[in-house]
């Protein structure tokens, strides 16, 4: 309940911030890496990278990531440092896995657009964020961002940026049978093999 109260006052603070005139320059955010295969039953994790800043900063974001909750299941979200230090009281960061096939998650930074060019640096690209998914089926499923009124991301003066969103594809493989499992098979279809023969022909 907490964190979803917190959601919702991140949520608002960056709705708000959008309500200033003008729109700042494009940027992309994008899922790293775009192609990941992994074994069903094990965790891997995904980077939020935004990038293309061209001078601009990120002051703060709400985002949602969407996913196939019949593929993969959401464990987990960790921020990136360079919105401020959570504690220090430099940034409010919040996140939401309740809701199936979504990861809901905000940053709205509480420092001055000064300081934020001062962190973030020059490069125009850094890490938001790192989701972690467990593999729970078999099969190739894309995870993808979705933009609308309430998930943007604000730069300089809270102007809102023109975002590119690129996302990533998951191919989800059963695991190989450990060489003990493989003998037992064989063992079995040695044992009744025989038998499932001989019934097939005395029929």
């Amino acid at each position: 309940m907490k964190r979803m109260t917190i959601l919702m006052v991140v949520a608002v603070a960056v709705a708000a911030a959008g309500l200033m005139p003008g729109s700042a320059s494009a940027a992309t955010i994008s899922l790293a890496p775009s192609s990941a295969s992994v074994l069903v039953g094990d965790v891997f994790t995904l980077d939020i990278v935004v990038s293309d800043l061209g001078g601009e900063i990120v002051s703060a974001y709400d985002l949602d990531v969407l996913y196939d909750s019949t593929a993969l299941i959401a464990t987990g979200v960790s921020f990136g440092p360079l919105l401020g230090d959570e504690s220090l009281f430099e940034v409010l960061n919040a996140y939401d896995l309740s809701t199936s096939g979504i990861v809901d998650l905000a940053q709205l930074s509480l420092l001055s657009d000064a300081e934020l060019q001062t962190l973030q640096g020059p490069s125009g690209s850094f890490v938001l964020a790192t989701l972690a998914f467990t593999a729970i089926d078999a099969g190739v499923t894309t995870v993808d961002f979705s933009f609308d009124a309430f998930n943007d991301i604000k730069g300089l003066n809270g102007l809102q940026l023109e975002v590119v969103g690129v996302g990533a594809s998951v191919t989800g493989i059963n695991p190989i049978p450990e060489p003990g499992s493989v003998m037992l098979m064989a063992i079995g279809m040695l044992v009744v093999g025989p038998a499932v023969w001989r019934s097939v022909r005395a029929q």
